[in-house]
């Protein structure tokens, strides 16, 4: 598996239990819109292995668009709240 979920879906552990997470919620410095953190991916491609990105999407009418920007520029870019 090459991500990790970080928003409030089920979460897997190694006992194959599952448990539920916190929302994380983040404002686009610019823009000053918000959005729901997703996932953190890691990217699976050989030579990149070590490259995460953050998945995400407006917090309201996303109309079922998901972000992908690499972790780092995510952390740039927007402001958790």
């Amino acid at each position: 598996v090459c991500y990790e979920t970080t928003g409030y879906y089920r979460q897997p552990h190694l006992n194959n239990a599952y448990q539920d997470s916190k929302m994380r919620y983040f404002k686009h410095n610019k823009t000053g819109i918000m959005y729901v953190l997703l996932h953190l991916a890691e990217e699976c491609t050989n030579g990149r292995e070590n490259v995460k990105y953050a998945v995400y999407r407006y917090l309201q009418n996303d109309h079922g668009v998901i972000y992908v920007r690499e972790l780092k520029e995510f952390y740039e870019k927007f402001t958790e709240i």
